[in-house]
């Protein structure tokens, strides 16, 4: 997962034991975009107090001597759990490995742990690639080089952001598949919400439900932004192909519903409106 960044190379590495309350945090440097919850410190920090702390944190060094958490914000929320609630009497101090780099480097390092610890669910991944978009300045390209994946994926995910929260928590938890997430998208904001609980039946989202709202809204638009379905797109064309003189119009129409329906292509769509022309007035 190489990468060419926009620093220079990465200064020493000392490991150091660092009590947690005298670390610095930053979300911005956490690649994952929901904290770990009270349940998930919990555990860790009752494997920390069994196995004690496997792998060290990573730090940053900022304003000279302080440290700046860079990557493993669970595991030292689990220390600091640990000394508060479980062992108060006799604080335990948590294993950093400090080195020097930038915020974009630290970023990355944040995003490279948690990919490899297998933390991070495809909101993480979309919110963290947001930040290497607009802080950092990377190109689709470049995003999609250093999470081995391609253009139109990145893409894919970055649509996820236009969520609200509740849906993103059921993405992060798994509950709501991404491709439907992806297809709620393509509703209009109001819509988004009566959609997924139409097709949420007893906790299992229907994507085919979610798929036929999309398809539906694809159709046409009427006036006033007001959706029309099949049936009244049929009747407005049946309403203009009465009289034999407006052949033109009927194979329009005809055609149209074929395309709608999507039983004509874009190309034979076009080379159709090529050969129909209206009949010169004799």
């Amino acid at each position: 997962m190489a990468v060419k960044l926009n620093a220079g190379d990465v200064g020493r590495i000392d490991v150091q034991t660092i009590y947690p309350e005298h670390l610095i945090y930053d979300q911005k440097h956490n690649s994952r975009s929901v904290p770990h919850t009270e349940e998930e410190i919990k555990e860790l920090a009752a494997s920390i107090l069994e196995h004690s702390q496997l792998q060290p944190a990573i730090g940053r060094r900022v304003d000279g001597n302080k440290v700046q958490i860079v990557a493993g914000f669970g595991r030292c929320a689990a220390i600091a759990y640990i000394n508060k609630h479980l062992n108060p009497k006799k604080p335990m101090k948590v294993l950093v490995r400090v080195t020097d780099m930038n915020a974009e480097e630290a970023f990355v390092k944040s995003i490279v742990e948690n990919i490899e610890r297998a933390e991070t669910t495809p909101i993480d991944d979309a919110h963290a690639q947001r930040r290497l978009r607009e802080d950092f300045g990377w190109t689709e390209a470049k995003i999609a080089e250093f999470y081995k994946k391609s253009i139109a994926h990145i893409g894919q995910l970055r649509k996820l952001l236009v969520l609200d929260t509740p849906t993103k928590a059921a993405i992060a938890a798994g509950t709501l598949p991404v491709s439907v997430a992806i297809d709620l998208t393509e509703l209009p904001e109001a819509e988004r919400k009566p959609t997924l609980a139409a097709a949420t039946v007893n906790g299992t989202v229907n994507g085919e439900v979610v798929r036929r709202a999309v398809r539906q809204k694809r159709q046409t638009t009427g006036q006033n932004g007001k959706s029309l379905s099949m049936k009244e797109v049929r009747s407005y064309f049946e309403g203009k192909t009465g009289p034999a003189e407006q052949e033109h119009v009927r194979k329009l129409a005809e055609g149209m519903m074929k395309f709608i329906a999507g039983k004509l292509t874009e190309k034979e769509m076009d080379k159709m409106l090529d050969n129909l022309k209206e009949p010169k007035q004799k």
